[in-house]
């Protein structure tokens, strides 16, 4: 296992040997990115490197209000809060919504919407989760019921259908909160993430949580969704008693958003290469226009270590568990990199 003293992007160097890098969450490549490191630089300048008070206090920094504005512009809601990390903004959410009504756990959501440590969700199939539910829910009007799933499994690279939404009886209202950690940035026409693919419904009412950190780049978390919910978020005493994040990052996502989508236009192309050029030989699990490629028959990142070249391999759920391989492309990706891992993927016994 690779320790560095450095961050990697496309590659890293190890005992003076580059090695290609195929794995982690920096999908568009964002901490590597001129235009985005000299906006960050300016808002260090602007905003120091931290800003520890509560949202709450008697002063206030106006780039909090402006960012959760436009982030909520973007993905689509009328209101977004920004907190420190995506395991904040989930818990942040759940210890609000389980005191409303009802909570069901999607299979595979990520522990930080679970109501507590023990509160695991099902093992069961997505399809087999939604016909539970549906015949658990109870036939008669009442308060709204929250269903958490999440937007995309991302070990798998596989995206969840949401087709079942269709099938929700109007006769009482429901909150689907999304985790959508591993969408925004990447999902949707303008990578605004799921939200604005899924069917609009009088009963329905979305809530989108989330890290910052993946596709985006940015040390923390988020909820979009209704004012009346955020508003009561934001009086919580668990959200006036947590630090904000990092104010400088939101001022430097302000102003390289175009930089992003470019990013993201760079990272599409890659992946559609890898499809078009994908060893047919090879069985892999892929969602079209999405930077994972699940390996599921596995055995190929010892043989790739062998050619310097890195790919996601670590076991899954638990340590004792079998390994999931995984190659992750990402936005500083360039073609021989690319070429290079077909080629020697295609040589492994």
């Amino acid at each position: 296992m690779p320790r560095l003293d450095h961050l990697p992007g496309r590659a890293f160097r190890q005992k003076n040997t580059e090695w290609l890098y195929f794995s982690g969450t920096a999908y568009l490549g964002i901490p590597h990115v001129p235009a985005f490191r000299d906006a960050l630089a300016d808002g260090f300048d602007r905003y120091g490197t931290n800003f520890g008070g509560s949202r709450h206090s008697n002063l206030q920094l106006a780039i909090f209000a402006e960012a959760e504005k436009k982030l909520a512009e973007w993905v689509g809601t009328e209101s977004c809060l920004t907190v420190s990390s995506g395991s904040l903004a989930g818990q942040l959410l759940m210890r609000f919504l389980r005191q409303q009504g009802p909570c069901q756990l999607a299979p595979n959501v990520h522990p930080a919407l679970w109501p507590d440590a023990d509160a695991n969700p099902a093992h069961i199939s997505m399809t087999d989760w939604v016909e539970r539910t549906r015949q658990m829910l109870p036939p008669v009007e009442g308060g709204p019921i929250q269903l958490f799933c999440s937007s995309v499994d991302p070990l798998l690279g596989t995206h969840v259908s949401f087709d079942w939404l269709h099938d929700l009886p109007a006769s009482r209202p429901y909150q689907i909160v999304i985790d959508d950690s591993h969408g925004l940035g990447l999902l949707g026409p303008t990578g605004a993430g799921l939200l604005s693919t899924l069917p609009k419904f009088d009963h329905i009412e979305y809530v989108v949580v989330g890290s910052l950190g993946k596709a985006l780049g940015l040390p923390g978390g988020a909820i979009f969704g209704p004012d009346h919910l955020l508003e009561h978020l934001r009086i919580s005493p668990f959200f006036i008693g947590a630090s904000p994040i990092v104010p400088a990052y939101l001022y430097a996502w302000l102003h390289v958003r175009e930089a992003v989508q470019q990013q993201r236009h760079t990272l599409l192309r890659n992946i559609r290469w890898l499809e078009e050029h994908w060893p047919e030989e090879i069985p892999v699990q892929h969602q079209p226009d999405y930077p994972v490629f699940h390996l599921p028959e596995g055995g190929y990142a010892q043989h790739l270590e062998g050619h310097h070249i890195l790919i996601s391999a670590f076991p899954y759920p638990g340590p004792n568990d079998p390994i999931v391989e995984r190659v992750v492309v990402n936005a500083l990706h360039l073609k021989g990199d690319l070429e290079e891992l077909v080629a020697k993927m295609m040589n492994a016994e």
